[in-house]
């Protein structure tokens, strides 16, 4: 187990001859640490712990599966959202994300019922949302970019939306610039997006325009970077300068 924790490459040929221990224990660690360290031979072992009737092995080996990227995966990783442990539930959302089909998509929402694995799960629905094409992620993401109680869950959502890559989330996501807070993933998302036009550096928030209220900082005015480029780049927000923000027609 330590050594799947540490990494340690050089010891994955001494783990892949202890998959085959006598002892049924070390034989699933060892292929809990292949997994971990992402060795494809893990494939060939993990499924025998998945069948284990001990919960916290075969939660663990769900993970080291979906870090070999082995949608058999998927069931197991559903039901560790649910584990009592924090970081196993949050490694189970983020796995989700990236090998999770249709099927998991109500369970991810349901699992946002969960409070503190609420932001996690936002952003797994936007990930797999381009690739399963589920017509209730779109609003529900939206439902938590706008009314849920907690910033970094509402800043999770506006990254998801970003992976979505939905263009109705364009408008309701401008009228969020009249909210008056300063949601640092939202200029990125609606760059993500495409609703940026290409000669802008960024938002300009100032009461005058157009009712926006709010600041957001102004990295550089070098108008050779796209908005893409400088909504990618390390924020200078609160410094009070204002840049530009134009909404693309579509």
């Amino acid at each position: 187990q330590l050594l799947g924790q540490m990494q340690d490459h050089a010891a994955a040929d001494d783990l892949w001859g202890a998959v085959a221990d006598d002892d049924q224990a070390v034989a699933a660690e060892a292929a809990i640490a292949l997994g971990e360290m992402q060795d494809r031979r893990a494939r060939l072992v993990l499924p025998r712990v998945l069948a284990n009737t001990d919960d916290d092995l075969r939660m663990r080996a769900a993970i080291a599966m979906a870090r070999v990227q082995d949608p058999l995966a998927i069931p197991a990783l559903v039901e560790t959202l649910y584990s009592h442990s924090w970081e196993l539930q949050n490694r189970a959302a983020h796995y989700l994300g990236h090998l999770g089909d249709g099927g998991a998509v109500g369970r991810l929402m349901r699992a946002a019922d969960l409070g503190h694995l609420r932001a996690r799960v936002a952003l797994a629905l936007g990930r797999m949302g381009r690739r399963v094409r589920d017509r209730r992620i779109l609003p529900f993401l939206l439902q938590l970019a706008r009314e849920d109680l907690k910033l970094d869950t509402r800043q999770r959502a506006l990254a998801g939306l970003g992976y979505l890559g939905d263009h109705r989330a364009v408008r309701p996501l401008a009228r969020l610039l009249t909210g008056g807070e300063d949601l640092t993933w939202l200029p990125e998302t609606l760059s993500r997006l495409g609703a940026l036009g290409g000669e802008v550096i960024g938002l300009d928030l100032a009461p005058e325009r157009r009712g926006l209220r709010g600041t957001w900082g102004r990295c550089t005015r070098d108008k050779s970077l796209s908005a893409e480029r400088y909504l990618a780049s390390t924020w200078c927000a609160m410094s009070g300068h204002s840049a530009t923000l134009e909404l693309r027609q579509r």
